[in-house]
């Protein structure tokens, strides 16, 4: 479905997790996995996946560098999700879920990767070709992480300056974050 006001969701701490099943598995044992699989993960991309399950179009701004940056675009594409990569000298931030039926779900996490000034600034620019974006509100920070950190006033700025008619919002969910951008 095709919306008359265009939908952007924004991922500032791209994930590319990959998902390995094991039947029961134990720590300092090496162990098999009997399923492999791998996601892009991310507050906007989460949306995006979650639009396009349901027939709606939108367009995911990433950040994403390097090999995980360059799986997570395929991962995209692959389904149909339409995105516009604003491309980073770090590579995405990686993860690795450890899944059994018989044991609880873990996850272990890389370290952030931030992006670098000329990719926050190719998404700003990007997003100033919007007419009259002084009227849009931000409402938001990155789940869980410093992502978008000494950028953040980069993004403020522009986002400031949005299209009439139109919100940018996104959830704040970690209490150690700043209250707002």
């Amino acid at each position: 479905m095709s919306l008359s006001t265009p939908i952007y969701t924004l991922t500032g701490n791209l994930l590319a997790e990959r998902t390995l099943e094991y039947e029961t598995w134990e720590i300092g044992k090496t162990e098999r996995a009997t399923r492999e699989s791998f996601n892009t993960r991310g507050k906007g991309v989460n949306v995006s996946n979650m639009l396009a399950r349901l027939g709606t179009d939108s367009t995911a701004l990433i950040f994403a560098g390097g090999p995980s940056g360059a799986e997570s675009e395929a991962w995209l594409r692959n389904r149909g999700i339409t995105y516009r990569n604003f491309e980073t000298k770090q590579a995405a931030r990686t993860g690795t879920v450890i899944w059994s039926d018989q044991q609880a779900e873990t996850t272990f996490l890389g370290p952030n990767a931030t992006p670098d000034a000329d990719a926050i600034n190719a998404c700003a620019n990007f997003l100033r070709k919007f007419p009259g974006m002084e009227r849009y509100r931000l409402h938001t920070t990155a789940h869980g992480n410093r992502t978008l950190g000494s950028t953040r006033s980069t993004l403020r700025r522009c986002l400031r300056s949005s299209a009439a008619g139109h919100r940018v919002t996104a959830d704040r969910t970690h209490q150690n974050q700043p209250t707002g951008v």
